[in-house]
């Protein structure tokens, strides 16, 4: 017999494989003292919010840090469930040196690994922000040779 969180897993990985098939997803499950959770994992694609409008009917409640409670306030009957779910985005080297790319062309301070002050960081921190924000169809990748 599988578990809350593998049958969450399984139905997780199905959805976004069905929403989105160009991108691999890896999905595990995890139960642990106090809980279960499903682990997502992938490069590049969407961004971690368009994942999260699938997921999260998928999450039966959330953490309230002001009263260190757990809430159970989002439980749908019929519906597998863990307690939590984490999603980790990458970025590979392809994508990063694309952004790069298009801040050179954009921003005419822009340095890799100088301080900005116009923009109060790195240009590396630059790279991930950009990254964060935009999705797979945002980012026209090179053409690999």
């Amino acid at each position: 017999m599988k578990t809350e969180s593998a049958l969450t897993a399984k139905a997780i990985k199905n959805e976004l494989k069905k929403t989105y098939p160009l991108i691999k997803f890896t999905v595990k499950s995890d139960n642990f003292s106090g809980g279960n959770a499903v682990r997502i994992s992938y490069i590049d694609g969407v961004t971690i919010e368009e994942i999260e409008k699938i997921t999260d009917k998928y999450q039966y409640g959330s953490f309230d840090s002001m009263t260190d409670c757990y809430e159970s306030n989002n439980i749908i009957d019929g519906l597998p469930q863990v307690k939590y779910i984490t999603i980790n985005r990458e970025m590979s080297d392809d994508a990063r040196n694309a952004i790069a790319e298009k801040l050179k062309n954009t921003i005419e301070e822009f340095n890799l690994d100088g301080w900005m002050e116009n923009f109060r960081c790195y240009g590396s921190n630059l790279i991930y922000r950009e990254f964060c924000n935009i999705s797979y169809k945002s980012v026209s990748l090179p053409a690999k040779s």
